[in-house]
């Protein structure tokens, strides 16, 4: 069966071992978004995945998509266009403290 999944990819860069976003110079990237995350779990029970979404057309729209690929899903019906991609920051929380989440220039991705 092939499912197809419409929705923005988006850049997470979170903060390693639990610190604030101010008591590091280093963050680790993922690419995510909803449909995404989905189609990644479907494909692990034998779906054919694929993504619509519009990516960047530079370096990390590449990037994106050959992420995209390295989780089973397919990239068939993705167009590029346009110079950002969503991005987000994860603080992830410790013990009582929440993770805490900032969004930058979702308004601007391609994807808009």
């Amino acid at each position: 069966m092939n499912i197809l999944a419409f929705g923005e990819i988006m850049m997470r860069l979170s903060v390693p071992d639990y610190k604030f976003l101010t008591q590091t110079n280093e963050l680790n990237y993922i690419i995510t978004g909803t449909g995404l995350n989905i189609l990644s779990g479907l494909k692990n029970f034998g779906y054919n995945t694929y993504m619509l979404t519009k990516l960047p057309n530079n370096n990390v729209g590449k990037a994106s998509s050959a992420n995209i690929r390295k989780l089973g899903v397919k990239d068939d019906f993705i167009t590029y266009g346009g110079n950002h991609i969503g991005v987000y920051f994860l603080e992830n929380g410790y013990g009582e403290r929440p993770s805490e989440v900032t969004y930058l220039n979702r308004l601007n991705s391609s994807f808009c």
